[in-house]
């Protein structure tokens, strides 16, 4: 059985043939497990892990031929990588994603980026802008979607939902968070709060839940929460004592921080009180998170999918034979009138 379920979960052609089988039988599909993706700087891979923590690949992809992973974020089936100066679309419905180069040659430092449907915001940092792509193919869709942000920044950085856009942009005049409301007006939209962090104006990580922004903060090992839309703090910190957080990721009621200098995963409730600080350790330079939907369901679920279609299918092979032969046998008998 174990045999099995690891030929399933690695090959494509069975997970097909699966689902084929799940939908003639009439079965509702089983709901993608989520995963959480990590991005290994030091070690230039991403790992993969389970969201209690527990491993499923820590080089789940090997990132040395594109450069240091730092940001990741998900889009449907697609693991968008930002390295030094490109960003990378691995398809995770693939048994061994190779990935495609998207956008290079960008501007200043290490990447920042966000996804948000079919958008890539890119934070230019050597000049100061973000713009957008077209996350599905890497074109270039607005060169100038935020401008006059500043030159030569070293921590710009950029979140995004369907409404919204949050800049985070110390160093520059006007300082703090910006958050642009999409809806209204001309690209960037209407920007309708900026929140300047108390414990450490220099934003290392961003996520958004509900209408609340988590931000994290390096020099202060700490992360803050707030009400965006009014700038509010919920809690400036939120949690501390960290250890030079970075990514951070959002899922139903849990946060998610990277930890760069202890390299350590750590979960906490979105009141900030812990589940787990050291969730997964042993990263190499803990950066980027992001959580998305498996490529297939959990092994176990696979088994069960076969006991059930092969249950269905020897009662299916049995009728077919029972009906043959009724056949076989009206045909011997003699016509009536």
């Amino acid at each position: 059985m174990k045999l099995l379920s690891l030929f399933i979960s690695r090959s494509t052609t069975a997970r097909r043939l699966i689902a084929g089988a799940a939908l003639i039988i009439g079965l509702a599909p089983l709901a993608p497990a989520q995963i959480l993706y990590v991005a290994n700087s030091s070690s230039q891979t991403i790992g993969s892990y389970h969201l209690d923590g527990s491993v499923i690949n820590t080089s789940f992809i090997n990132t040395s031929s594109v450069g240091m992973p730092t940001e990741l974020a998900v889009s449907g089936s697609t693991l968008y990588v930002a390295t030094i100066n490109s960003i990378i679309s691995y398809d995770l419905n693939d048994d061994n994603p190779t990935g495609t180069t998207l956008i290079s040659g960008i501007v200043g430092g290490s990447v920042k980026m966000a996804v948000s449907g079919a958008t890539l915001y890119v934070a230019e940092e050597g000049n100061g802008s973000i713009r957008t792509y077209n996350a599905n193919n890497g074109t270039l869709l607005n060169a100038g979607f935020v401008t006059g942000l500043g030159t030569n920044l070293s921590n710009l950085r950029v979140a995004a939902t369907d409404s919204h856009l949050f800049v985070a942009n110390a160093t520059a005049s006007g300082g703090g968070i910006q958050i642009y409301d999409l809806s209204i007006g001309t690209p960037p939209g209407q920007m309708i709060a900026n929140i300047t962090p108390t414990s450490d104006g220099d934003t290392y990580g961003m996520a958004v839940s509900g209408d609340t922004l988590f931000t994290a903060h390096h020099a202060t090992d700490t992360v803050n929460s707030y009400q965006y839309s009014t700038a509010t703090a919920y809690a400036d910190p939120l949690i501390a004592g960290l250890g030079d957080p970075r990514g951070l990721a959002v899922f139903g009621s849990t946060l998610y921080v990277a930890n760069s200098s202890t390299g350590t995963i750590g979960s906490y409730n979105l009141d900030g009180s812990v589940i787990n600080a050291s969730l997964i350790t042993g990263i190499s330079g803990a950066y980027g998170l992001a959580i998305g939907a498996a490529a297939v369901p959990e092994p176990a679920s696979y088994a069960l999918m076969l006991g059930l279609g092969g249950l269905v299918m020897a009662g299916t092979v049995r009728y077919r034979r029972r009906q043959s032969g009724s056949q076989r046998d009206a045909a011997k008998l003699p016509q009536t009138d």
